[in-house]
């Protein structure tokens, strides 16, 4: 995963500079904002040993000038609105809409995306609320099965109180036909568990071999 950061870094930081406040774009933000940065105490400054600049030389990584825009050397056609289909990286989200929805034994899926194919880093995060029982909810990403591509489980203690607890996941996937990849909330017997707050992004990062 530490090897492939600088690649989903620098593809997300491009689709935040070119789709901007787009839906797609807050996808991408949401994305940049929470993915680790454990790379930058080893480098400080730089990425994978690339420095940025406004003016990009080859093998520099390009940044925002003072007007919040990328050089036009960089993407010429983003202006003009004429850009080749692909040529960017593309950005999905979802998020939850309306009230808290009840996790139930078996499985609720909470949102689905679909995605062209291509190569995305997929991030998911949900906001539970327990009950006063003790017990544990399992959330995945993907179909289910052997195709989860992460999944994570959190517990609540039974202290008798109502628990608020929010569970990150993510995970890197190649979509070799296009398709939907739900974000799945499982009660696993536990009664009285609803998950609210919940968001779901996918952004394109090229290979991720």
């Amino acid at each position: 995963m530490r090897a492939r950061l600088p690649l989903i870094l620098a593809a997300t930081a491009l689709a935040v500079a070119v789709l901007g406040s787009t839906q797609a774009g807050q996808a991408a933000y949401h994305v940049l904002n929470v993915v680790p940065r454990a790379l930058f105490a080893d480098n400080a400054g730089k990425l994978d040993g690339h420095v940025a600049s406004v003016t990009p030389r080859a093998g520099q990584i390009p940044v925002l000038d003072s007007r919040g825009q990328l050089s036009q050397s960089i993407v010429p056609a983003a202006a003009g609105g004429s850009s080749t289909a692909g040529a960017l990286p593309r950005a999905f989200e979802d998020r939850s809409t309306s009230g808290a929805v009840t996790i139930s034994t078996g499985g609720v899926v909470l949102d689905s995306l679909k995605l062209p194919v291509g190569h995305y880093f997929l991030l998911g995060s949900v906001e539970l609320e327990f009950g006063s029982s003790a017990g544990a909810v399992t959330c995945y990403i993907g179909p289910g099965g052997t195709d989860v591509v992460d999944q994570g489980e959190v517990g609540n203690p039974g202290s008798g109180a109502k628990e608020f607890m929010r569970i990150t996941l993510q995970g890197l996937v190649h979509v070799q036909s296009a398709g939907s990849f739900p974000l799945t909330c499982d009660a696993q017997g536990l009664q009285g568990v609803t998950a609210q707050h919940w968001v779901f992004d996918a952004v394109e990062v090229g290979t991720t071999s």
